[in-house]
């Protein structure tokens, strides 16, 4: 199988197909069970799958098994692959599936540890005319003071059972990796200005809150895709650049997914951000509690 192509959401990096590729780095610390990595390279080599490296943040070489499942193999270009060239370019990869509402100037990334309901509610408001820009990881760059949020892939991996509530028929849905299926979006071709990054918790106390110094750091270090990474790429202060300024430009919050997919979705739909106003200011922010 070839796999040659642009990396999704980074159109000046590459995919290139190669006959092989070692099972070690020199001079590479263990960065998981399948990864090692130093300044500029990361191999990973997942067993039955793939071997990948990236080199530069410019280059990924892949060398697929040939009892590999092809969904697998993507799975992991897309994912841990891609966000470790990501972070190799001094770039941030956000844990997080990223969406335009039809009246905002500026997209929202909804964050959140696997199982949070991310795509879900994305998908849910992309029903309600909102547009996709990514899925589960979105690379976040800048232009002079502005984050931009990159588009990546060709669709939204949901379960099985997601489909269900959100009312799609799942026979007509693309299979993916981990017994998800594909909701085919329509994005945009063109990064677009990140103005809110919302974390969903499992916390049933929890309403919206808003982030802010110290919080606000935390929340996206902790969000960050692939943070192990980060150190063995010598990339910990371009890290900490990154989401300094992220956590200065953007408006940080919190949400509890206790509240379910149907009312984050409305309250999302009503919040002021997604008209477009000035969320920062304490009226705003006050309407967005109740």
């Amino acid at each position: 199988m070839r796999w040659d192509g642009a990396v999704p959401g980074v159109p000046d990096a590459s995919i290139v197909t190669v006959s092989s590729l070692p099972d070690w780095l020199p001079g590479g610390l263990a960065v998981g069970p399948h990864s090692q990595a130093r300044f500029g390279a990361l191999l990973r080599v997942v067993p039955n799958v793939a071997r990948f490296m990236v080199a530069g943040g410019t280059r990924i070489e892949v060398v697929s098994e040939q009892c590999a499942d092809p969904a697998d193999v993507l799975s992991y270009l897309h994912g841990g692959v891609r966000g470790a060239l990501i972070h190799q370019r001094g770039e941030l990869p956000l844990h997080a599936t990223t969406v335009l509402p039809p009246k905002g100037d500026g997209a929202v990334a909804i964050c959140g540890d696997s199982g949070m309901g991310k795509s879900t509610l994305a998908a849910s408001l992309v029903r309600q005319g909102w547009t996709a820009i990514s899925d589960d990881l979105t690379r976040i760059t800048w232009d002079g003071q502005t984050p931009l949020a990159w588009p990546g892939g060709t669709g939204i991996k949901l379960m099985i059972d997601a489909v269900a509530r959100l009312g799609l028929p799942p026979g007509a849905l693309e299979r993916t990796a981990a017994g998800k299926v594909l909701m085919p979006i329509v994005s945009k071709p063109d990064p677009v200005r990140l103005r809110c990054v919302i974390m969903l918790r499992d916390d049933p106390s929890l309403s919206w809150r808003v982030l802010e110094g110290g919080a606000a750091l935390a929340m996206l270090t902790q969000q960050t895709f692939r943070l192990h990474y980060v150190a063995a790429l010598g990339m910990t202060a371009q890290h900490l650049q990154m989401t300094s300024r992220l956590a200065a430009a953007c408006l940080c919050t919190s949400l509890s997914r206790r509240f379910g997919v149907a009312a984050l979705t409305q309250l999302l739909q009503t919040h002021p951000y997604s008209q477009g106003l000035d969320v920062r200011s304490a009226g705003a922010v006050a309407s967005a509690k109740h």
